[in-house]
């Protein structure tokens, strides 16, 4: 897992008390080997869905540490751009199950159905 390169919230005092770190989290983009189902990319596979979980546990764990260390809320800005699968209902549910042991604030990110993944 890669931290991030703060040492300390870099707005300081001038927007410090409005800042927040923010964090995407998906599955499919840790490791795009994951995501490729039978169904249809961005998709997790089963072997995909079981990394998954501790993909968000350690993510989510280490981005409030560092949230924490530099004095900033972590916010869990983007995550469920994915289909109606029970796959992604999985992927969705680590995710909100993880932010909310957490206590962090959550935003769902909506699949828009335009056939890219990223939207």
């Amino acid at each position: 897992m890669r931290k991030t390169s703060f040492e300390g919230n870099p707005l300081e005092s001038r927007d410090s008390l409005t800042s927040a770190l923010s964090q995407h989290v998906y599955c499919c983009a840790n490791d795009p080997e994951n995501c490729k189902s039978e169904r249809n990319y961005g998709e997790l596979s089963r072997v995909g869905l079981k990394k998954c979980k501790s993909y968000v546990e350690n993510l989510i764990t280490t981005r409030s540490d560092e949230a924490n260390k530099i004095g900033v809320p972590l916010f869990i800005s983007e995550f469920g751009a994915c289909s109606g699968s029970s796959t992604c209902a999985q992927e969705i549910d680590y995710v909100v199950s993880m932010a909310d042991a957490h206590a962090l604030s959550w935003t769902y990110y909506q699949f828009k159905g335009f056939g890219d993944y990223s939207t």
